[in-house]
């Protein structure tokens, strides 16, 4: 599987990209096998206070479909970390939303709600 990482206003650390990883490896055992992953991270920078919530996109290149999970943290909640579990949760919905609908063998889904959508061939953006 091709794994990219995108930064924008924010330093690029060996912390984050193995987070990163680790939130692939727990998408890899709810679907085999994800083709590709793109996780873009922003950090938003506001002239009329200081703080600097995130906006992380995950794109997801699986058989026959791609899935774009995407959260974007208030401003009140300022921890990349905690933003990033909460992308990856969605994405996580989304995964078992397709495993469901395609009916794909290993499927392990329960429950679901989720920021975001999956189609067959291409998923622009998040709602």
């Amino acid at each position: 599987m091709r794994l990219r990482v995108t930064c924008e206003n924010l330093q690029r650390t060996p912390a984050l990209e193995s987070s990163v990883r680790d939130h692939v490896r727990m998408l890899e055992e709810i679907h085999r096998p994800i083709l590709g992953c793109h996780v873009i991270i922003e950090r938003s920078v506001f002239a009329h206070n200081e703080t600097f919530p995130f906006d992380i996109t995950v794109e997801l290149k699986v058989t026959g479909c791609e899935i774009c999970a995407h959260r974007a943290s208030r401003e009140d909640q300022c921890d990349l970390y905690v933003a990033l579990r909460d992308t990856f949760e969605v994405a996580k919905r989304l995964l078992q939303d397709h495993e469901r609908a395609c009916g794909c063998l290993g499927a392990r889904a329960s429950g679901f709600a989720a920021e975001g959508r999956a189609r067959p061939v291409t998923i622009n953006a998040s709602p």
